[in-house]
């Protein structure tokens, strides 16, 4: 496969990941366009879950093993089967609302401008917005409307009580819920619980989080940009979001720093805004110019990287912050801050 895309004009590497989870997908086939776009293939076997679901049959397991195996099985669930049916559904569900799609990226934007990106997938705020399109009448017909209309949503979810269905779900969806909340009563692995038809536990998308004081935080974000921004209209009780805009939705992609301790500016030179094809500035002359270095880069992002070796750290961290990756469209620069809270260190 990889001298097929080669011959095409495409640029392969073979790649290696979960080295040190033999149970996990390990091998993958990396492919970069010549406009600078990269995917990774991956091999997918039916067989698979079979398997892993046998070991866990097993009671003379091992803890770790055990812990190991479940990971694995869940990541091959989100991955190949409930990963596809719901990239499946929003691509329907977009070409059904055209609002929808700039309604995500819109949302998307909130959670990163309030340094949420790194707890809030983009699986999960996608799931949000979708909800607010298939389970309000009549559906939002402009991306303003979208967004504010999941921003209320957002503010008025009792997520440790109750699940936020879309669809036509199971039944059993209440029950689900509630074993759910039974065997994790302090909420420490799925706070949000989002049910599906392609995912009637609500918890692929959910299960790193985010972590309950994370989830606590959106809520009160949203109430707070729904309240400083909107006027809820009361004209209409069967349309309650009927409500007028004050000022600019900028002011809401705002996030303060005054709660950190301190704040770590990182020169832009680090952040690897990504691999651009390098030739002439007349595109009709414009050659590939993907150089190896280029390849070696692809993933790695040193903030992040950072981010993460401060979590595994010998020193008591209680809470550390997501990163912000941000772009200043206006001035074309590529910024980032990472922000961390230590309530307690030992040196």
């Amino acid at each position: 496969m990889s001298e097929l895309l080669e011959k095409a004009g495409v640029v392969t590497r073979i790649g290696l990941e979960n080295i040190d989870r033999p149970t996990m997908n390990s091998e993958f086939l990396e492919v970069v366009c010549c406009e600078g776009s990269a995917f990774r293939i991956r091999v997918y076997h039916d067989r698979e879950q079979t398997l892993l679901e046998r070991q866990l049959l097993n009671k003379g397991l091992p803890g770790k093993k055990r812990d190991d195996i479940t990971a694995a099985l869940s990541e091959h669930r989100r991955r190949f089967i409930i990963g596809p049916l719901h990239t499946q559904e929003v691509q329907n569900l977009s070409h059904r609302f055209p609002a929808l799609s700039p309604s995500m990226r819109l949302l998307k934007r909130w959670f990163q401008a309030h340094l949420l990106s790194r707890e809030v997938s983009e699986e999960l705020a996608k799931l949000m917005t979708i909800r607010t399109f298939v389970a309000t009448s009549p559906p939002p017909n402009s991306v303003m409307s979208g967004f504010l209309r999941t921003l209320h949503f957002i503010s008025l979810w009792d997520w440790r009580a109750e699940p936020a269905i879309i669809g036509t779900v199971d039944r059993n969806t209440s029950e689900t819920f509630d074993a759910i909340r039974r065997s994790d009563p302090a909420m420490n692995r799925h706070a949000m619980v989002i049910p599906t038809e392609y995912d009637p536990t609500g918890t692929t998308f959910t299960e790193f989080g985010p972590r309950k004081v994370v989830a606590a935080r959106v809520t009160a974000l949203a109430r707070s940009a729904v309240g400083a921004s909107f006027k809820v209209s009361f004209l209409q009780p069967s349309h309650p979001l009927d409500v007028c805009l004050t000022y600019s939705v900028q002011n809401m992609l705002i996030s303060s720093t005054k709660d950190y301790d301190f704040v770590i500016h990182v020169d832009p030179k680090y952040t690897l805004p990504g691999i651009r094809s390098k030739g002439s500035k007349f595109r009709n002359l414009q050659k590939t110019g993907i150089a190896p270095q280029d390849i070696a880069k692809l993933g790695l992002n040193i903030p992040h990287t950072f981010v993460d070796e401060l979590k595994v750290s010998p020193y008591s961290i209680a809470q550390l912050s997501p990163t912000l990756l941000n772009v200043d469209a206006d001035q074309n620069r590529v910024f980032a801050e990472i922000l961390l809270s230590f309530s307690q260190m030992e040196i």
